[in-house]
């Protein structure tokens, strides 16, 4: 059996970001979701998603709706948001998802660190919030349930 390495860590709030993306691309794309169903839907403090979302709308990923029905809707279609771009605007583009330089590291570990990150790099590059959203809808339809009395 292979095992799988854990070294790929994103941000809590980029985690959260994802899932209140995820859950916006899953709605009616002309209706807003208002922060507190988006919260609670998704298991978010409200404070910290209306954080996230703020920051989310500056970067161009979601629109803002104000007023009695208002909330949040993504700003684009989701084929044209990667997850890369989500991740790359809330961790900032200098960060490495792995470390790719270590003090005093040869150069063969600093050149393997790379390839890492160019390969974590060209998955979430290729994969957009419309795929996510599609696995999703996959997963979701797959689930029976089973109610035995």
């Amino acid at each position: 059996m292979t095992q799988t390495f854990e070294y790929f860590q994103i941000s809590q709030k980029s985690r959260y970001a994802l899932r209140a993306l995820l859950h916006l691309a899953l709605l009616d794309k002309h209706q807003p979701a208002a922060v507190s169903k988006l919260a609670q839907s998704q298991q978010i403090p409200t404070r910290f998603l209306e954080v996230i979302l703020n920051e989310l709308r500056q970067g161009g990923f979601v629109l803002a709706i104000r007023g009695k029905h208002g909330g949040y809707l993504l700003a684009k279609h989701p084929r044209e948001i990667s997850l890369g771009q989500i991740i790359r605007f809330l961790e900032s583009s200098n960060r490495q998802m792995l470390p790719a330089y270590i003090d005093g590291a040869p150069s063969s570990e600093k050149l393997l660190f790379e390839k890492i990150n160019t390969s974590i790099s060209l998955i979430l590059d290729s994969t957009s919030l419309e795929d996510l959203a599609a696995e999703e809808q996959k997963r979701m339809s797959s689930y029976i349930a089973n109610y035995v009395i």
